[in-house]
This record gives structure tokens, sequence and C-alpha cells, in this order.
């Protein structure tokens, strides 16, 4: 019942919520930068770090999830380890903790060793990570124990993948549920 009452409170959330995307004349939505740290303590400018790719595949999760967010590095693993190499030269897998108390770059290092090294895995301060998740228009729904006692708590959190082409332009929000296949796909016909 708990789970339910969470599942709508985040739909009325993020139907109430305003857009904090960037949006030009054409309602287009796009990506807003934000600088967070990777898994080897060096800082990571999102539009800078990224401006070489033709598609940004980008999801937000945390380290201790036990289901979505697995499910989710673990399709884009598989990407990565099987596109051919001219495909995935034009690609970033962008992985971004919602969880900044538990998931140091120590402990995100060593969550991301189960995944692809083609994956770049970022955390931040609990501001920052705020302030994005604002940007992205994420709804997190938490358990009054999550930041304060470390590895504890279960985060509801919204699961959508960004697709998001070289000019920041936000192309697709998938939800965490498309097929590997599928997904594949969509990658496709935007890079080629």
């Amino acid at each position: 019942m708990r789970l339910l009452i969470g599942f709508i409170l985040c739909f009325v959330i993020l139907l109430c919520k305003p857009s904090s995307f960037l949006q030009n004349q054409d309602n287009e939505k796009f990506a807003t930068n934000f600088q967070l740290i990777d898994t080897n303590q060096n800082p990571f400018r999102f539009y800078e770090d990224t401006q070489s790719k033709s598609l940004v595949v980008l999801f937000f999760g945390y380290s201790h999830c036990p289901d979505i967010c697995l499910t989710t590095l673990n399709k884009f693993s598989s990407l990565s380890d099987n596109l051919p190499e001219e495909i995935l030269e034009k690609i970033q897998f962008v992985y971004v903790s919602i969880d900044p108390k538990n998931d140091d770059p120590l402990t995100l290092k060593n969550y991301m060793m189960e995944f692809s090294k083609k994956i770049i895995a970022l955390t931040g301060d609990a501001a920052e990570i705020k302030k994005i998740a604002n940007d992205y228009e994420l709804v997190l729904l938490d358990n009054p124990k999550f930041g304060k006692v470390k590895g504890e708590g279960k985060i509801l959190h919204s699961t959508n993948i960004y697709l998001i082409q070289k000019n920041h332009k936000i192309i697709k929000t998938l939800p965490h549920q498309i097929g590997l296949e599928t997904l594949k796909q969509e990658i496709l016909e935007i890079v080629n």
C-alpha cells in the first residue's frame, strides 16, 4: 500500500512540477549543464566533457538500488561491450548517483566494476545532486533515513533514460523498462 501511495505521489508531483529544462520557442527541451566528480575524483563538466560525442545516454540511480538501476546499467554495459567501435566512439554513457551520502567516488568505483568501463559514473555533494534532480525533473522519494545513515533506505526515484544530442537537445526520454534491442535501435537511429 505504501508503495502504491509513493507511486501516486510521484505521479502527482511530476504533473504539478514546473519544467526546469531549458526550452526554446518550439518547446524543445535541452539538458542543463552540471559539474560533478567521477570515480577517480576528477571533475566532470557535462557540456564540456561530452562535446565530442554525438549522443549522451544519461541515467540517474544509486549503488544500493536493488533492481532498476542494476537492470539499466546492465543494458548500458551490454550495449557498450557489443556495439561496433565506430558507433561507440559517438556515444557517452553517463550514470549519475542520486545518493551522494552513500555513493562517494570510491564506493561508485567499486560498484561500477560490475559494469562496462565505458560508463562514466558521477557523484557530488547533496546540494549539487538536488539541483541536478530539479533541473532534470527527477522525482525522488526517500526513506526518512536516506542520507543520514550510510547504506540504509531505499530511494523511490524517476527512472528515465535520457538521449541527448551533441547540441544538448533531449531528443528522447525513454522508460527504464525499454528492452535492450529497442534501446539499441533508438541509439543507432540517432548516431547513424
